[in-house]
């Protein structure tokens, strides 16, 4: 976690509201996904981009960013930024192991289990730093 430095109560308190917010943040993107409605996919996933980033979670961070572009890019399938971004997307690859889907909704579902994973590490932190 890249907040290692903060006192506890700082940590507990960004998890708490990540956690909070976490359901219905996933919930829009889930719609602006199945509408492609790319201005907020863009907006939504570069919010969570941030969020994971912040607790060291590359893997949901790399989905996040994916998502982020085909919103910014306007694309529903990551294969086309390549070829429109193509220094984006060789930084977008860099970041985390898994290999990305190109469909917009298979990066979601991705995202959405990876970001749920780190909700249940999250929780999980907090009860062993909260005694």
């Amino acid at each position: 976690m890249y907040l290692s430095g903060f006192d506890i109560s700082v940590i507990s308190e960004l998890i708490d509201m990540f956690i909070k917010d976490y359901p219905e943040r996933i919930s829009e993107l889930r719609k602006s996904v199945e509408e492609k409605d790319f201005h907020q996919i863009d907006y939504i996933a570069h919010d969570l981009k941030t969020d994971c980033a912040r607790f060291g979670d590359n893997e949901s961070r790399k989905l996040a960013f994916n998502l982020e572009l085909m919103g910014k890019k306007k694309v529903n399938d990551n294969s086309l930024l390549r070829n429109t971004d193509p220094d984006s997307w060789n930084q977008l690859e860099k970041m985390a192991k898994n290999k990305l889907n190109n469909n917009m909704n298979e990066v979601f579902a991705q995202f959405a289990t990876a970001s749920g994973t780190l909700i249940k590490e999250l929780e999980q932190y907090k009860k062993i730093h909260s005694s």
